[in-house]
């Protein structure tokens, strides 16, 4: 092995514009010990900020064991690198039997620390296996990573999701996640279990959700609700159907601020995203922010901005709670005294300022009961009668 040579197509390009410092794309490696130089010096080179990594284009049957081999030696070349912190690797390279070399422990500890974004890329006509799955969520279960990038990879053509589910459960330390397609609702309920641990950093999410084959009304219900409690997301960008657009406006609405009840403002509504646009297939502005017919979520992403929660939620009950038929039942039984406190805080226009005062006065008994007293004695038909007169006291 020692007289092995290093078979690869090796491309080197530096500032495209995104990617500011050297890039070296390696494709078709073959040649361990070859590999494995070829490693060390990208390793020992400060100046490679992106490292593209694939298989045999031409491989009709996936990468062979040779192959593989060859990877774990170019990983073992990387060990001491330090300074490539952006990674575009070929799914079919990590290893899809148990009997080749688990690929997270081809990254070196100093690999693992300087990396900041991943692309997971996936052949066309490839699929995640189960096995590949299980290596990724063990490489991602080890990193802290800024970014991944799952645009191109696509899983069992079934659409059961288990490597998904895998693969996203495993992201707790990601904080962008980009491009997740979601086909299937099993799918959709991986990522809302990522949204609802309150241990993930994710603070931004685009995703896919034009290749589910169900409506806006049945895979909303699994998404929006994770978002209620989340402390971590900041921006969410969708892709969906010109069609879901009145579903993605209500549910964004309620998520943002649930007017159902005072608990539900506080407890119940997300007070941190900021941003929320979706791209929808047949409008001409493709990627449409959901304000434009809906101001409470224009200004609710606005309140989200700032850094003290209680004074988000303060807010939001004073301007959106006291509107419509509102639920009264928290001030029935109010002590009246305590009645202009409540009226100074509300924060609405001044139509349904004024309903709102009206409505809840009208729900305290003491200032609604209705008696009668006398005005004395009046001639009627030829004698006097005493003659009381209904007054309503209060409103």
């Amino acid at each position: 092995m020692a007289n092995e040579t290093l078979n690869a197509r090796i491309e080197i390009s530096r500032d495209d514009g995104y990617w500011p410092d050297c890039i070296v794309t390696c494709r078709d490696l073959e040649g361990r010990e070859g590999c494995y130089e070829l490693g060390k010096a990208i390793g020992n080179n400060s100046s490679v900020c992106r490292l593209e990594l694939f298989g045999n284009e031409n491989a009709n049957d996936g990468i062979s064991s040779t192959a593989y081999e060859c990877v774990a030696a170019f990983y073992r070349g990387l060990q001491l690198t330090t300074s490539i912190d952006k990674l575009m690797i070929d799914v079919d390279l990590f290893p899809d039997s148990g009997e080749l070399p688990p690929m997270n422990v081809l990254f070196g500890v100093n690999f693992k620390e300087s990396l900041k974004e991943l692309h997971l890329y996936c052949d066309e006509g490839r699929f995640i296996s189960d096995n590949q799955s299980v290596m990724i969520s063990s490489v991602l279960q080890d990193m802290a990573l800024e970014e991944l990038d799952m645009e191109d990879c696509r899983f069992d053509q079934l659409g059961l999701g288990f490597g998904f589910g895998r693969i996203i459960s495993s992201c707790l330390k990601v904080k962008i996640l980009l491009n997740i397609t979601c086909n299937t609702v099993s799918k959709c309920a991986s990522v809302a279990d990522l949204l609802r641990n309150r241990t993930s950093i994710l603070r931004e999410l685009i995703i896919d959700l034009r290749g589910l084959t169900t409506t806006a009304d049945e895979f909303l219900p699994t998404i929006m609700p994770s978002l209620i409690g989340n402390t971590a997301l900041k921006k969410l960008c969708a892709y969906g159907h010109q069609g879901d657009y009145s579903f993605w406006k209500n549910w964004i609405q309620k998520t943002l601020c649930d007017t159902s009840s005072i608990e539900g403002v506080h407890i119940n509504s997300n007070h941190t995203l900021e941003t929320v646009t979706c791209k929808l297939d047949g409008l001409v502005n493709e990627l449409t922010p959901l304000v434009e017919e809906c101001p409470l979520i224009e200004d609710c992403l606005a309140l989200n901005k700032q850094t003290y929660k209680e004074d988000v939620i303060r807010t939001k009950i004073a301007r959106y709670y006291f509107i419509g038929d509102f639920d009264v039942s928290p001030f029935a039984k109010m002590a009246i005294s305590l009645l202009p406190q409540v009226f100074v805080i509300i924060k609405c226009d001044a139509t349904a300022h004024l309903s709102a005062i009206f409505r809840m006065l009208k729900s305290i008994s003491e200032l609604s009961n209705v008696t009668s007293r006398s005005v004395g004695q009046v001639w009627v038909d030829g004698q006097w009668t005493q003659s009381y007169k209904r007054q309503k006291v209060g409103f």
